[in-house]
């Protein structure tokens, strides 16, 4: 427990009666509900774990005697990213395969490291790190090369997590005095203040649609997991237990928050998870030791976005409608999707962007363009990042 206690000293985070607040995760993606993955010291230091969503099959997948914690899953759950303090006492960023295994360092010095999360394209990292002499918030790359700093400020600016299109990060900082919410966007700018409480809020993280942001705080006296959404606004308590309640993270399909408790294990902490409104507040866990750092990880779906256009041949200068759905994705995820439409002449070279639209409540979306010359058409859904395009459908126009 030396490590986590000590990171949690650096970094101000209150302790949940000797218990951290966990680090949030990676930007949670739409989907099916994966794996859950942990942080415990029940085998007598903290090791990375996973369990189900209904909190059977717990698997240690870290055997060291250094503390290892504050882990999240890549976005495609084939790697894990957590901090150790196996080489350097201070904590450094390692990476490994989610089974177990194939551990490589990304950071190496004197400083901290901590408190990683995966961007949701794969591609960057953002970490904690006080290699300039106060807490700060970076990223880097997969591999932990272009390392670049996001904030500067005299403070503490921590613990930061991504929006699911990978626009922008939250984390807390109390530049302001107190511990408060802030967003920025992925290159650092446009940090703006969420939260003006007297109470600490801190860790925070975006919903699958990127609509709402779940956080701790101890506004009420103790510790207990809070809703807003995205800009601040609509602030509302979710858990209210004789004990502090820790972070939450949201699952793939935004329907439930997974928690961390003290209610039950006043000298510990377990996994809970509830409804994303607050009900039904079950407990996973139930060793002994200390349950930190929670993630949950999206299972691989098929996402589709079909194409169809009301003709494919027309006149010269008449209008053709291309329209198609998203579809085989969380139902809460599907309204406000960017679609992409894009052409080339039909004999072929490259694509080029020719118009956006947004996607339905039921995913549909519908392009109208005017057609000069034989073209095929070509739309697609970044969705953050995991959505293929669909298939090209060529309009040819007539000879008159």
């Amino acid at each position: 427990m030396k490590m986590l206690r000590g990171i949690g000293a650096l970094v101000s985070v209150a302790a949940l009666a000797g218990m951290l607040l966990p680090a949030p995760s990676g930007a949670t993606i739409p989907g099916a509900n994966g794996k859950i993955l942990f942080v415990s010291t029940r085998d007598g230091n903290g090791e990375l774990y996973t369990m189900n969503p209904n909190g059977s099959l717990q698997q240690r997948i870290t055997t060291s005697p250094a503390e290892d914690t504050f882990a999240t899953f890549s976005p495609d759950g084939s790697k894990v990213v957590f901090t150790s303090d196996r080489d350097e006492a201070s904590g450094e960023i390692y990476k490994m395969n989610s089974s177990g295994g194939g551990v490589t360092r990304l950071t190496n010095n004197t400083a901290l490291d901590s408190f990683p999360s995966w961007s949701p394209n794969g591609k960057r990292i953002a970490f904690t790190s006080n290699r300039d002499g106060d807490l700060e918030i970076y990223t880097m790359n997969r591999f932990g090369g272009e390392i670049r700093q996001l904030t500067d400020n005299a403070t503490v600016d921590a613990v930061p997590s991504w929006s699911p299109d990978g626009k922008h990060l939250v984390f807390f900082s109390n530049r302001d005095g107190n511990n408060e919410i802030y967003r920025m966007r992925a290159d650092g700018s446009g940090q703006t203040n969420l939260t003006n409480d007297p109470g600490a809020d801190e860790t925070a993280t975006f919903s699958p649609d990127g609509k709402r942001i779940v956080f701790a705080s101890n506004r009420d006296g103790d510790y207990d997991v809070y809703r807003m959404n995205a800009n601040g606004s609509g602030v509302t308590q979710l858990t209210d237990a004789a004990g502090s309640d820790g972070f939450g993270v949201w699952s793939p399909d935004g329907r439930k928050i997974a928690f961390l408790s003290q209610r039950d294990d006043p000298a510990g902490g377990d996994v809970y998870v509830m409804n994303a409104d607050g009900s039904n507040q079950l407990r996973l866990t139930d060793a002994s030791g200390t349950d930190v750092s929670l993630d949950w990880l999206a299972n691989p779906v098929a996402r589709k976005l079909s194409l169809k256009a009301s003709k494919t041949e027309v006149r010269k200068g008449g209008k053709v409608a291309l329209s198609g759905k998203l579809s085989s994705i969380a139902p809460s995820c599907r309204a406000g999707q960017t679609v992409v439409l894009q052409a080339r002449p039909a004999s072929g070279g490259s694509f080029s962007k020719l118009a956006t639209t947004t996607t339905s409540s039921a995913g549909a979306y519908k392009f109208s363009v005017k057609v000069k010359k034989s073209k095929t058409y070509r739309s697609s859904a970044p969705v953050l990042g995991r959505c293929k395009a669909a298939k090209s459908k060529k309009v040819t126009v007539l000879r008159k």
